[in-house]
């Protein structure tokens, strides 16, 4: 069991009264990972699966979507994000997958982009896209197309993952809301062996701000590893509001929704 040096559980105590709110509501700060030689750069990227069950608890029309977090330099006030590709595994015609809406600032002449395909066929035995982000601006086209290597995802028995780390170092993998209880997994890359995984959050619009750190739970090879939290609310809690934080090598890194914060719903619990 992967264990958290008690030094660095207070090194992140201390950091919570300078990081907490840092402009407005929202939480932390991310550094930004463009530059003008290289004005894009993907964040993270996940697959999500649906499915139709009928009666039987037969799956129909299993489908799939991909959502991407896209850093661009504003180079010009008309451009375009897009993720270009295929959905298969590095076969098929590429296209443009899906083209992205501005989400926000990232601060010193950066923006934030989302990109979300429409929902794509598949099967149960899962479904794939590859994929590089394009940047058009002022005349030219940027590429991100991960070293040329391109990205993956994939669901189910897909050789690819469901998630991946772009530039991000730590990223909201899924939450869990139950009755009183605000659970969810959280992926990092595995910078060092000592690391500590802090969610910050609030359920009273940040009149008070608590936080939860998470434990490890497993690797994915090497380089990425998926840490869980657990905390319990009080019964009044109906949404939470919140953001990570990932401490390692003596570095912060944030993951805030783009400058947002992550907004999840806290179900009431039954009437007697």
């Amino acid at each position: 069991m992967r264990t958290i040096r008690l030094f660095l559980i207070a090194l992140a105590l201390a950091a919570t009264s300078a990081c907490a709110v840092d402009e407005g509501p929202v939480t932390g700060r991310a550094a930004l990972v463009t530059s003008p030689e290289q004005p894009v750069r993907l964040l993270h990227a996940e697959m999500d699966f649906a499915c139709d069950y009928d009666n039987t608890g037969a799956c129909n029309s299993p489908r799939y979507r991909v959502t991407a977090v896209v850093e661009v330099q504003n180079l010009a006030y008309d451009k375009a994000v897009a993720l270009f590709g295929t959905w298969a595994y590095h076969t098929g015609a590429w296209d443009n997958l899906a083209f992205g809406q501005y989400v926000g600032p990232a601060g010193d002449g950066a923006e934030y982009w989302r990109v979300t395909s429409d929902w794509h066929a598949g099967t149960l035995w899962g479904q794939s896209a590859t994929f590089s982000v394009r940047y058009d601006v002022a005349g030219h086209s940027y590429w991100d197309n991960n070293d040329s290597a391109d990205y993956c995802l994939g669901r189910n028995r897909s050789p690819c993952n469901q998630q991946v780390l772009g530039a991000s170092n730590v990223a909201l993998t899924e939450t869990f809301p139950t009755v009183s209880r605000f659970a969810g997994r959280v992926q990092v890359k595995n910078l060092a062996y000592d690391k500590v995984v802090r969610v910050v959050y609030t359920t009273d619009d940040w009149a008070t701000v608590n936080d939860t750190y998470a434990s490890y739970n497993y690797s994915q090879g090497y380089d990425t590893e998926f840490w869980t939290f657990d905390s319990e609310m009080s019964e009044t809690a109906r949404q939470v509001e919140f953001a990570i934080e990932y401490q390692v090598d003596g570095q912060s890194y944030w993951d805030n929704n783009a400058r947002q914060n992550y907004r999840v719903g806290i179900p009431a619990p039954a009437s007697p």
